[in-house]
């Protein structure tokens, strides 16, 4: 079941049925055929809502059903709450998404959301990159799917993701390496389906635009990804979802890109988005390694190494460097820092059998 929040600009003065129908768009898609089972007004604390019960669902399958609660709100906001997903029950969710709603007018009992610029305007960052998203309408969103995104935002029906990729030195992979790691990170069947790219610039970049569209079960969703690069950063700029013309444009220009001599010591990572960076450097690491080049793989693998701790699958990617090149001491050496007590590796089986068979060979 997901439960959701939206939050709009009133500046349009949205009424509860306009802002309703906004909501249903986002959660169904925009062509979507629901059954309205019940549409009423409700009061939840201080406010007044429109509520939709909507049934979706085929013959044979469960039924899918949506509660989508607006307000227009007093204020400076308008907003929509919406519950998307199977239950037998529809009054009792319906009862506890008003629940929901009612605690939340009772932290803004005039209806007004107060909304913090998610993305200030500023300097470079140690990643290469500055938004002007605040102001603009767009709003953060916790996830999109995309571990490796810092930067995720929402206007509308369209989803803004920037990926930053710091390469670590002496690591110049191809630009089909990058453009296949980094689209991976979309989905498994992605680079397959993005097509041929074509070259765009972006404000003193130059790099790859691909645009490509996945059907949904709803509706289909579209893509614009654009991959620049410049000395040791690479970068995935994504527009995902309903893509208007003037919601592009100003999603492109509020992401600015640059090349400063980047260091990994500037920026703090949350683990989540550390892990996935380490699989993608993993990936070019692969990539590197099969075309033999030994030196550039064997740093990205160490880069991986550090935002990956624990993971036998990158480590033993590390030793193939040396053993590919029949430089088997080395190898073991490597074998026996990663096993060093007090190492996130030193509980690996994996990595201890392969060092006792490194060593029976010898």
């Amino acid at each position: 079941m997901i439960m959701s929040i939206n939050a709009l600009p009133n500046t349009l003065q949205f009424s509860r049925r306009e802002l309703g129908e906004i909501a249903r768009k986002r959660v169904m898609g925009a062509d979507a055929l629901a059954e309205m089972e019940k549409e009423e007004t409700v009061t939840a604390g201080a406010l007044t809502f429109h509520q939709v019960l909507y049934k979706i669902g085929s013959t044979g399958s469960p039924d899918l059903q949506a509660v989508i609660i607006s307000s227009a709100g007093s204020g400076e906001y308008a907003y929509e709450f919406s519950v998307l997903g199977e239950w037998a029950e529809s009054d009792a969710v319906v009862s506890s998404a008003a629940k929901w709603m009612a605690g939340f007018s009772q932290i803004h009992p005039s209806g007004d959301i107060p909304l913090d610029n998610p993305y200030p305007d500023k300097e470079v960052s140690a990643e290469g990159y500055s938004t002007t998203l605040g102001g603009s309408g767009w709003k953060p969103i916790p996830d999109a799917g995309v571990a490796a995104a810092t930067v995720v935002a929402l206007k509308g029906f369209t989803t803004l993701l920037l990926v930053p990729l710091p390469l670590p030195t002496g690591a110049t992979p191809l630009e089909s390496e990058i453009d296949t790691a980094l689209l991976s990170c979309l989905g498994a069947e992605t680079p397959k389906e993005a097509g041929k790219p074509v070259e765009v610039t972006h404000g003193e970049l130059t790099g790859r635009e691909y645009t490509f569209s996945r059907p949904g079960k709803f509706a289909a969703s579209h893509y614009l990804v654009r991959i620049l690069r410049a000395d040791n950063m690479a970068w995935m700029l994504v527009l995902q979802g309903d893509l208007p013309e003037e919601v592009i444009a100003e999603g492109l220009r509020a992401v600015r890109l640059f090349s400063p001599p980047v260091s990994a010591k500037g920026s703090t990572l949350t683990s989540q988005v550390a892990y996935a960076r380490g699989l993608i450097l993993n990936e070019l690491g692969v990539a590197s390694l099969n075309r033999k080049n030994f030196d550039e793989s064997t740093a990205l693998f160490r880069a991986a190494l550090k935002l990956c701790p624990g993971e036998p699958g990158i480590a033993g990617n590390l030793i193939d460097c040396f053993t590919r090149r029949q430089r088997t001491s080395e190898a073991i050496a490597e074998l026996k820092i990663l096993l060093a007590p007090g190492s996130s590796w030193a509980e690996s089986e994996r990595l201890r059998s392969r060092l006792t068979r490194l060593e029976s060979a010898r």
